[in-house]
């Protein structure tokens, strides 16, 4: 068979399709039509369907930048909790332990208060009188050292003044090596005063009722003298 005569039989055999078609449409209802229609629209819509496909993934893609937009807050957020954290690691911490001095407290002028803390109206001494008195310096541990010297064991003595007047102090011994200072009832040394070696004497105006304290410091170990006290 030519291809003239097969195109011939095709369009003969489509006509008379058509005509049964057409007798057979008459009977269809609306929402058949409609069922038709859209198989129709859907058959004929590949293109479209990638073209909506594109589309639609474009539309995602701007909805995506919101949702990083909204991350960035969730990171400011996160900032104040890290400013709280430097507060509990701040220097202050640092400062507290800084005041502890200590030093000065202990720190003596090297006129009979060179370990500190001591109290001399809260000790035992022994009384001196007017007169010459006799004493000892025993070998215990050191608690005074004077300015001018004298690292030995010392021997401490309490006077009190009978009259408004100068009082003379007075060490003496030819054997012993040491020196003599006056102290006030919290073991610091007077501030008119200063140390004096033997038979030197110490004045110093007290008045009736008044106590001071009297150190007889050895320059090495213990041994024994002589502290006379005279009203000038």
């Amino acid at each position: 068979m030519t291809e003239t005569a097969k195109f011939r039989f095709s369009a003969l055999t489509l006509s008379s399709m058509l005509a049964l078609s057409g007798c057979s449409l008459v009977g269809v209802e609306p929402e058949e039509i409609d069922f038709l229609d859209g198989g129709s629209e859907g058959a004929n819509t590949d293109d479209e369907s990638e073209a909506n496909d594109d589309g639609e993934g474009d539309t995602g893609e701007g909805d995506g930048d919101p949702g990083d937009g909204d991350g960035d807050p969730g990171d400011g957020d996160g900032d104040p909790g890290d400013g709280d954290g430097d507060t509990g690691d701040g220097d202050t911490g640092d400062g507290d332990g800084d005041t502890n001095t200590g030093d000065g407290d202990g720190d003596g002028d090297g006129d009979g208060d060179g370990d500190g803390g001591l109290s001399c109206d809260e000790l035992e001494t022994e009384a001196l009188v007017i007169g010459a008195n006799n004493v000892v310096v025993l070998d215990l541990m050191s608690s005074f050292q004077a300015s001018c010297g004298a690292a030995g064991p010392e021997a401490l003595f309490n006077f009190t003044a009978e009259t408004d007047a100068t009082h003379a102090f007075t060490l003496s011994n030819p054997t012993f090596e040491g020196v003599i200072y006056l102290v006030g009832p919290n073991c610091q040394p007077l501030d008119e005063l200063a140390c004096e070696g033997e038979d030197v004497e110490i004045q110093y105006p007290m008045t009736a009722g008044e106590v001071v304290y009297v150190i007889v410091d050895s320059e090495d170990g213990p041994g024994a003298a002589t502290v006379t006290v005279d009203v000038i």
